[in-house]
This record gives structure tokens, sequence and C-alpha cells, in this order.
């Protein structure tokens, strides 16, 4: 909702407005090459001083690249195919449908799978549900070192010499389930 609402090209998708599916996120080792034009046009926002998740964005048309949420505790990165191409990830099939509770009860049990793979209403009451439980062990793993490049960055170090500004202006909106 954040990106859709910095430019008019980022349009919300339908199933995500309508709340037909979810976000889909998938999890990458925290070993990035960045070319320095592009360290130049992120900017990097949370909803909340307090707030867990730490989201870089494009500063030209708001893309959201990725995010990090301080439970991985520096080992993986999040993305999203909403919002930015991804390519060679592979076809896993979803593992789990996590904050079911931001959905209105009706649309959640339409969710696509939603019979065959585990519905978590909340990760803050859910940490210790088996699905949650493989997800944190896999994105606390400490990244391969057969799989690095030479002079990669970590989201921690481009964050570090940048401010992290409070963007909420869609949090209220995000949890009207309209």
């Amino acid at each position: 909702m954040i990106s859709a609402g910095k430019r008019p090209t980022n349009a919300l998708p339908k199933a995500l407005a309508d709340y037909s599916r979810g976000v889909d996120l998938f999890y990458f080792a925290n070993a990035l090459i960045v070319q320095d034009d592009s360290r130049r046009l992120l900017e990097f926002s949370k909803l909340r001083e307090d707030a867990f998740n730490v989201t870089a964005m494009t500063q030209c048309c708001g893309t959201v690249m990725c995010g990090i949420h301080r439970a991985f505790e520096g080992g993986a990165i999040w993305a999203t195919p909403d919002s930015c191409s991804i390519t060679g990830a592979s076809d896993m099939a979803p593992q789990f449908y996590l904050f079911a509770n931001d959905f209105p009860a009706d649309k959640c049990l339409k969710l696509p799978l939603r019979n065959s793979i585990p519905t978590l209403g909340s990760a803050y009451d859910e940490m210790n549900s088996a699905p949650l439980q493989a997800l944190m062990s896999a994105v606390r793993a400490p990244v391969d070192t057969r799989l690095v490049q030479r002079d990669y960055t970590t989201f921690d170090q481009l964050v570090s010499v940048c401010d992290v500004k409070i963007d909420n202006a869609c949090f209220e909106q995000s949890r009207s389930r309209l």
C-alpha cells in the first residue's frame, strides 16, 4: 500500500486489495551485491519507531526492494514479487499463511490452499508453532560461505549509513480490513 501510494504506476494488485490472496514473501541470504549508483537510490523506512521490520525502497519510484526483520538476526532478507522482479527463485510451494488475523474472516476461509497448509493468526502469538520455528531456523542460518561473492554487503551495512524514516501513511488503512 505504501509503494502504491508513492506513484500511480505502483498499483496494489487487485487480489491483495480485495483479500483474495496474501503477500508472497521470498527469503534470501543477507549477502547483497549493490552497485554504488543503486545505493544512492535506496531509502529505508519502518512503520513505527519501535517496528521490527525495516524496508528498503527506491527513492525514484517507491518500489519496495526488500526488507529485514529483527528476529532474523541478520541472517536473511525478504522480498516480494508483488513489488519487484525476483528471478532465480525456486518454485517452492507456500509453507503457511501468516497474519491471517489481518484478513476478514470470510476472506480468510477462501484463501487458496487454506485447507492444506497451516494458517497462523499472528507471528507473535504463534512463534512456537512448527512452521514459524522452521522459518526462524532457516532465516537465522549463517550465510553459506560457498555462495558468498567477493565484496558483498549486508542489509544492515546498507542501512547503517542512512536515516531510517518512519512512514506509517498506510498503517491504519492496512489494518481496516476494507
